[in-house]
């Protein structure tokens, strides 16, 4: 058998990856805005597109602590949900609305961290984004930026 002289020179074949771990859940444009329910909360993970081929397949994100010590410093009169869309592989829910959204934001899936908080704004609820990324948001976006503490 010839080995290779340098074997770090060879590419490495890209590893297939199933589309369920690459491509978020569809938003539906055509949702409707279902009525909002007040002192409801939602904190979102945001998915995030897994690269089989990155570290070797083991790159992973953990979940923000952040977002879990929200919800439990909530008020006994609120309802709060937390929905990892890493996890829980469909869209967050929606019916009835939530009064405000929390999102966490890491420039990993700052994209899709975006996509979630238009569309919830688009139908009412009151978005917070709060995490590693949180920027200005261009001149003609109608989201509203805040960093959480």
């Amino acid at each position: 058998m010839f080995a290779h002289k340098d074997p770090f020179l060879e590419p490495i074949p890209k590893r297939w990856a199933p589309p369920e771990m690459t491509a978020p859940p569809r938003l539906d444009p055509e949702a409707p805005a279902f009525p909002i329910e007040p002192s409801y909360a939602l904190l979102i993970n945001p998915f995030y597109p897994k690269d089989a081929n990155a570290s070797f397949g083991k790159r992973a994100l953990p979940p923000t602590l952040a977002l879990t010590s929200f919800a439990a410093t909530t008020p006994a009169h609120g309802r709060v949900e937390y929905w990892d869309e890493n996890l829980l592989r469909r869209c967050p829910p929606y019916a009835p609305l939530p009064q405000i959204v929390g999102i966490a934001v890491h420039l990993t899936f700052s994209q899709r961290a975006y996509e979630l908080a238009e569309w919830y704004r688009t139908r009412g609820s009151k978005v917070v984004l709060g995490g590693l990324h949180v920027c200005p948001a261009p001149m003609n976006s109608r989201l509203t930026l805040m960093p959480w503490l």
